[in-house]
């Protein structure tokens, strides 16, 4: 509630002037903690006219305001000094009874593959992920799709660290999202197909993102699948894009290799770079996973999800 405190103040006297001036402010200090002085209005106050407002002259309501004006002062500094300022650990409180994954939303009953809200719990607040319902027992949470090349993801850090394009076509879900998602250790599943129809997968048990402060550290686990390991030597490496050089070779491979990914000394799999629909001339420019098509062959399809390290449910 706002509280106000209205008096005269007097803003300009000029002793050597014949017109003299008061001006009447409100004082008023808003929910959010501002305080506003605001001018109400100016009385003239030229040499022989006598002032009055409301049957009193202007020195008796200066007296009276001044004073109405150190009581409420004063009681709104017992106010001020009796309140107890909390802040929130978080900007959100979380729904406990929310669903944290993908993998929860598809053991309550869920079967189809489509995009839900999750709560993590971590204190941050829900969010859209897409739901594989279908794959190796369902419950997955899709953060990164390529299918079609209809989404520019050679950008910057800032949309990677958010997120971009469509749940329901080609995306990244945002490192933060990630992160949240695989604080501890997840499983990682990720799909690849060709443009001939050949499908292949990676699986990593363990699978950690850590947060921004750690540019996004990844392990990415031990290997199972038929795809070939092109994942373990990216092995705690820090997410690098072309405007933010976190790999460890002397060049960005970022730039050189036209993508965003957790890069070594640059790459073997390169999911994120330039969707150039199957075979190109260039060496490791497109989206390569080199144990499966090498590093002059572009895929058609990859998908990267992860649930819970696997238990029972």
């Amino acid at each position: 509630m706002s509280r106000r405190l209205s008096i005269f103040f007097c803003c300009s006297l000029l002793v050597s002037s014949i017109h003299k001036s008061l001006s009447a402010f409100v004082i008023e200090e808003s929910e959010s903690g501002n305080v506003c002085l605001h001018a109400e209005r100016t009385l003239d106050l030229s040499a022989g006219n006598e002032v009055t407002l409301n049957g009193q002259t202007v020195a008796s309501m200066i007296e009276t305001s001044i004073q109405s004006l150190v009581e409420r002062v004063t009681l709104l500094e017992e106010t001020l000094a009796n309140m107890t300022a909390v802040q929130p650990t978080s900007p959100y409180v979380s729904n406990c009874n929310a669903p944290r994954s993908c993998k929860e939303i598809n053991v309550s009953g869920k079967e189809s593959s489509g995009v839900y809200a999750i709560d993590p719990q971590d204190g941050f607040g829900p969010f859209h992920v897409y739901c594989d319902m279908k794959t190796e027992g369902g419950g997955w949470t899709v953060f990164q799709r390529r299918l079609d090349g209809s989404v520019n993801f050679y950008l910057g850090w800032s949309s990677y660290k958010n997120g971009f394009g469509n749940l329901d076509g080609e995306f990244w879900l945002g490192l933060d999202k990630i992160h949240r998602l695989a604080k501890t250790k997840q499983d990682l599943r990720i799909d690849l197909s060709d443009f001939n129809g050949n499908k292949k997968y990676a699986r990593y048990s363990g699978f950690t993102v850590g947060g921004e402060s750690t540019d996004y550290l990844m392990h990415c686990g031990k290997y199972s699948g038929n795809a070939g390991d092109s994942f373990s030597y990216h092995n705690n490496t820090k997410f690098s894009t072309k405007d933010y050089d976190n790999d460890k070779w002397s060049s960005n491979c970022a730039t050189e290799f036209k993508g965003a990914w957790w890069y070594k000394h640059c790459h073997r799999s390169n999911l994120n770079g330039q969707y150039l629909r199957g075979n190109h001339s260039r060496e490791a420019v497109g989206v390569n996973w080199y144990t499966f098509k090498g590093h002059y062959y572009s895929l058609k399809f990859t998908e990267m999800k992860l649930q819970p390290e696997q238990k029972k449910y």
